[in-house]
């Protein structure tokens, strides 16, 4: 069963956490992921423990987008935690920055690689997706986002994993089209939510949506 949790950066964010059985990924990658997850329930020590060690990671392995994207999403949290204004526009630039060059950085490995039950691929890309997409306008990133969100949505990749493993993915592609204001997606997105064979936070929101918007 996905866990959910808050991040209050500018934002909320859910965040699943479960470890998929078969990684590439050494148990210091591990350790820094459930760090980042600490941290976005307000843990700035943990938060604090991440950053260190993904940047550790980092210049160990410059080229892998997974240890860059979560260097940013933990960057990003500095910044929400951050007392002055311009330490938190610096401190989440620079996090949504990493996060914008892992796109960059992914190759055909990481559609075939595991991170968190799913391919690493789809956890950079939809992590990216829901954080640019839940920044404040200003940063200029949720067009860049809503698309990494509907690409992420619509891969086949997901026919790969449990339903359970992916729901969120759909969600908040679904809230990018609110906030894009293109309610027919959000309705399709929203429908493919609610007919996943699972009983979790993500279908059950879909739900009740579109019994609200009489769907």
């Amino acid at each position: 069963m996905r866990t959910l949790t808050i991040l209050t950066l500018l934002f909320s964010l859910w965040i699943p956490a479960t470890f998929a059985e078969s990684t590439p990924y050494g148990p210091e990658v591990e350790e820094a992921y459930r760090y980042y997850l600490a941290g976005t329930e307000g843990d700035k020590k943990a938060t604090g423990n991440a950053v260190s060690m993904l940047e550790t990671l980092r210049d160990e392995h410059p080229e892998d987008p997974l240890i860059l994207t979560l260097l940013g999403g933990s960057q990003t949290l500095q910044g929400r935690d951050a007392w002055m204004p311009w330490n938190k526009m610096s401190l989440t630039e620079d996090g949504l920055a990493a996060m914008g060059k892992a796109q960059r950085l992914l190759r055909p490995e990481h559609d075939e690689w595991r991170f968190d039950s799913l391919p690493v691929s789809l956890q950079v890309k939809s992590l990216a997706g829901i954080t640019f997409t839940q920044v404040p306008d200003f940063f200029g990133r949720f067009e860049q986002g809503y698309a990494l969100l509907l690409e992420s949505s619509q891969s086949p990749l997901l026919d790969e994993v449990a339903p359970e493993v992916h729901s969120y993915i759909h969600y908040y592609a679904a809230l990018a089209a609110k906030q894009a204001e293109e309610k027919d997606r959000q309705i399709q997105l929203l429908q493919r939510l609610a007919a996943l064979p699972v009983d979790d936070d993500f279908t059950t929101a879909a739900r009740d949506a579109l019994a609200e918007a009489g769907e």
